[in-house]
């Protein structure tokens, strides 16, 4: 990982990582309620083109090919999750918590730095490797 200096073991490409958070994500959003205007919507928006500016200005690469999403889940469930390709999504019941737009970018951008380093296709590389394995083994 050039941006952390960390080694990683990755056998999925870019392309096929963001195409799996593409298609993950199209599924999770049809199953949940969305908001699509108003102040929550605004912010989650605002603060997400900060997030998304800030990372192509310092990873460039790393971030190319990511179509950035921004989404509003109405589920009182305190959280916020990115998935590979920068595609996002904020429950309302984080927006009660984090109650500043510094606060919301803290999560944000926490959220965006696993999808730019990769850690989702690091956890699918090793469960296959694992399952590589005990397929030889059996």
């Amino acid at each position: 990982m050039p941006e952390t200096g960390r080694k990683q073991f990755v056998v999925l490409s870019a392309g096929e990582e963001r195409q799996l958070g593409a298609t993950a994500y199209a599924e999770q959003l049809g199953k949940s309620k969305l908001v699509t205007s108003g102040a929550d919507f605004d912010r989650v928006q605002r603060v997400g083109k900060r997030i998304q500016a800030a990372s192509e200005r310092r990873y460039g690469k790393s971030v190319a090919g990511f179509e950035w999403q921004f989404a509003v889940i109405d589920t009182p469930e305190v959280n916020a999750w990115m998935l590979p390709g920068g595609k996002s999504a904020v429950n309302t019941g984080l927006l009660k918590v984090a109650t500043s737009d510094d606060e919301l970018a803290i999560v944000m951008g926490h959220e965006a730095s696993h999808a730019i380093a990769r850690h989702g296709a690091e956890r699918i590389s090793r469960a296959m490797a694992t399952e590589l394995i005990f397929a030889a083994i059996s």
